[in-house]
């Protein structure tokens, strides 16, 4: 999948502003579409994140899931991790951030240029989810 600008400044509109944990819902995100077949604007996803940080807005903006709409649900833990529910198709994945610039050599804004140039499955690992939806 190519990098889509367009949806990324989308992303960051809604967010507030560009920063690496945006940057890393975004990628999550692209991972769990491209591994799921998923469609955002067509198939019924709800989503369990396992954080309340920057990266869960990727999850309201891209598969429009919300607290308020029932289809999100926070549950913290020390995972950077998103159980996703295709409620449309009966699939389910969890998509868990691998542990990146841990050295912390790069900067912010590297950091977050890293991010969005990398490989979504470089940055990722997949597994079953643990939560039910």
């Amino acid at each position: 999948m190519k990098f889509d600008k367009e949806l990324w400044e989308k992303v960051t509109e809604y967010h507030g502003h560009k920063c690496p944990g945006i940057a890393m819902g975004f990628k999550m995100c692209e991972a769990a579409i491209l591994e799921m077949d998923a469609n955002p604007s067509e198939d019924e996803i709800v989503c369990i994140s396992e954080n309340k940080t920057c990266p869960v807005d990727a999850v309201r903006f891209i598969f429009g899931c919300t607290e308020d709409n029932q289809k999100l649900e926070i549950r913290p833990s020390d995972d950077l991790a998103f159980s996703f529910f295709n409620k449309t198709n009966g699939e389910k994945l969890k998509v868990q951030l691998k542990e990146l610039n841990k050295d912390k050599k790069m900067n912010k804004n590297e950091f977050m240029d890293y991010i969005l140039n990398s490989n979504a499955f470089d940055l990722v690992v997949f597994s079953d989810p643990v939560f039910e939806f």
